[in-house]
């Protein structure tokens, strides 16, 4: 019965996720083009996920000019962080500020180009990190 109520409340999650990213790409009107689209250094460097993983946790912003506004998930977990919680969602423009651990991430739209840059703030205090 356990495993049965696991499943059902991971399946509730997934589905929770797929609306979320879509309520939040209709929303903006900022729309995924892939999730496996390669990711860019500051500077338009085409880096693998590993290097880019490395060069965020570096404080080196990350584009992905595929990205959606509802996208956040999905490029955050590239980037290693498992854990996100929305700190701010209430620009229109996708500008939005995430709780991950040991700081924030910020999602900055690329207007007039499409997609997203993504910057880490490092804190020894998450929860207690300005929004």
């Amino acid at each position: 019965m356990a495993a049965t109520s696991t499943s059902a409340s991971a399946a509730r999650r997934a589905i929770l996720r797929i609306v979320e990213g879509q309520f939040a790409d209709e929303g903006t009107g900022i729309r995924e083009r892939s999730s496996t689209a390669p990711l860019y250094a500051d500077g338009g460097d085409k880096v693998s996920d590993n290097k880019a993983r490395a060069l965020f946790r570096q404080g080196i912003p990350i584009h992905d000019p595929n990205a959606g506004s509802g996208s956040f998930r999905s490029v955050l977990s590239r980037l290693g962080f498992k854990g996100v919680k929305v700190a701010d969602w209430t620009s229109s423009a996708g500008d939005w500020a995430f709780k991950v651990r040991n700081g924030l991430v910020f999602q900055t739209n690329r207007y007039p180009y499409h997609g997203f840059m993504y910057e880490f703030c490092r804190s020894n205090h998450h929860d207690e990190a300005p929004l």
